[in-house]
């Protein structure tokens, strides 16, 4: 399925005809092969970029970067990920995808777990699973599932780790997903090993054999997994299995999955993971009475590793062949591996606390940009001048009052009378403190819930939901008589001002355009009724 899906992505990438629709095939491309080819996706993801800053489109830029970043999440490029990922929160906070900000986050805090801080990993990914949650995006809320239970596997919380690792794989299954299924599977076993391990280190054997036989059983859960990318998953399952074979005593039989799973990689052209998979190599070797034999296999893992410059892992191979060469007598070059073990050590946790600290600046900025883009969006929709809704707000709430009502739904409309007079006689600047001066009087004759807004000009709209007929008379009553009463010569000598409001009632199946009608026409029924004056549907008149 995986191929297929491949295959056809490239297959559009091919027939794009213009700037943006290449980088809509590119980005999606890559999304698909970060994972299973993360050299080819990183490549792509370049031409992503290029290809979104040729079609000048901001939010494309911002999602390219924001594959870009996932593709290289695996190489460990801390540096450039935070780089994209900074770059494309901006633009996603600024746009108002919530979607798009939502999978950013849930990489983000990818990079916390990678940065060793599983705690302020958990903390984002509760912040976002909500809203991943209710917008049923599956592979995204995977992602997440796994990402929260690597935080809690980092922060030595295995029980809810395993937990949540099959909450995601059955969550990849759901998404027909069974490469990072597998994936995810194999992180689990990952997990119970672990387990297996501090067992045998207590001296709690049978402890031991429950953990990695129960590591044995999802590396094998994994491998039987349909799907086109065998190599991929075989890689992992026999990598894992052998780890958890050399645990239950059996090296011989881990070596001939750790043999598949070193030659799988080197076909590949994976040298990182090579290097991983001789590591275990190297500990099976050892567990079998090879030592000589595991420590050239480690030998071989500090060589790749060190050509590949995953720092990490290297670490790892270095412990494994100090701890070999001591096995065999070479005390020289034991004591010159866990030499270098230690300085390695030392600056992998030196860059660890470099990237948390970027991360954490990272996190500040993103606050900083949601917040700014609150900030604008609240303005789109506010009134400037009286701090109310503006137009295009009222449109937007009175239609989801109106979708949302099962009972009536009263509207009324209110014009300033003569407010023209108001601005040639005493200036626009005390047109603008009447019109503050309406705002806060409006509200203040409002219910709760009703919505008050700057409708245009002098004009105000009150939206009373639940409110019949005569609840909305008392209300605009109300407010009518509360303008016409204000002692408007405090603001200045010989003013005053008074308002004409036309109210109508709408029940459920009115539309709002109806409603609109409606009320306008009330309203211009009470200027030519004297103004000063609210003016209801006619008593003989359905609702609108």
């Amino acid at each position: 399925m995986a191929d297929s899906v491949i295959t056809m992505q490239e297959e559009r990438l091919a027939r794009a005809t213009n700037p943006r629709e290449r980088a809509l095939a590119l980005v999606e491309l890559v999304d698909l092969l970060a994972h299973r080819d993360p050299a080819r996706a990183r490549r792509l993801g370049d031409s992503a970029l290029g290809a979104a800053l040729a079609a000048d489109d901001s939010w494309l830029e911002a999602r390219a970067r924001l594959s870009r970043a996932n593709a290289l999440l695996g190489a460990a490029d801390v540096g450039r990920v935070l780089e994209e990922m900074r770059t494309a929160m901006r633009a996603f906070e600024a746009l108002g995808d919530r979607r798009a900000r939502a999978w950013a986050l849930v990489l983000i805090a990818a990079l916390h777990v990678y940065s060793g801080d599983g705690v302020t990993a958990a903390e984002l990914l509760h912040e976002v699973l909500p809203e991943i949650r209710k917008r049923g995006d599956l592979a995204v809320l995977a992602r997440a599932l796994n990402e929260l239970a690597n935080a809690h596997a980092i922060q030595e919380d295995p029980v809810r780790a395993l937990q949540l690792y099959r909450e995601a794989a059955d969550t990849f299954r759901s998404a027909g997903d069974n490469l990072w299924m597998a994936f995810v599977l194999q992180n689990a076993a990952y997990v119970h090993c672990g387990l297996g391990d501090r067992a045998l280190a207590a001296g709690h054997p049978e402890e031991a054999e429950v953990a990695y036989g129960r590591a044995l059983a999802l590396t094998r859960e994994a491998a039987a997994l349909p799907n086109p990318e065998d190599n991929v998953i075989r890689a992992y399952a026999d990598g894992m299995a052998g780890r958890a074979l050399v645990g239950l005593g059996q090296p011989l039989a881990a070596l001939d999955h750790l043999k598949a799973a070193v030659l799988t990689a080197r076909t590949a052209g994976d040298r990182r993971a090579e290097g991983a998979h001789l590591i275990e190599t190297a500990r099976a070797l050892d567990a079998a009475g090879r030592t000589h034999d595991g420590l050239s296999a480690a030998q071989r893992a500090v060589h790749l590793l060190e050509e590949v410059g995953d720092r990490r892992t290297l670490a790892q191979a270095l412990e494994v062949s100090s701890t070999l060469n001591e096995r065999v007598g070479e005390l020289a070059d034991a004591l010159a591996a866990q030499r270098r073990f230690h300085a390695l050590s030392q600056e992998v946790d030196g860059e660890r606390a470099k990237a948390r600290m970027e991360l954490n600046a990272l996190r500040l900025d993103v606050q900083q940009a949601r917040a700014e883009a609150e900030r604008r969006r609240h303005e789109a929709l506010m009134d400037p001048v009286t701090g109310l809704p503006n137009r295009r707000d009222f449109d937007a709430q009175f239609g989801q009052l109106v979708a949302r009502s099962t009972g009536p739904v009263a509207l009324a409309l209110l014009d300033l009378d003569h407010f023209k007079r108001v601005n040639d006689r005493f200036s626009h600047l005390v047109g603008d403190d009447v019109l503050r001066v309406c705002a806060r009087l409006l509200s203040e004759s409002s219910r709760d819930r009703d919505l008050v807004a700057r409708f245009g000009g002098e004009e105000f709209a009150i939206v009373l939901p639940g409110a019949e007929l005569p609840i909305a008379l008392v209300v605009c009553e109300r407010m009518r008589a509360a303008i016409a009463d204000y002692p408007w010569d405090t603001i200045q000598s010989g003013l005053s001002v008074t308002a004409s409001l036309g109210c109508v009632v709408g029940l459920p199946g009115t539309t709002t355009q109806e409603m609109l009608t409606g009320a306008d026409r009330q309203l211009y029924a009470a200027k030519d009724a004297g103004r000063n004056l609210v003016m209801p549907q006619p008593p003989d008149e359905p609702d609108a």
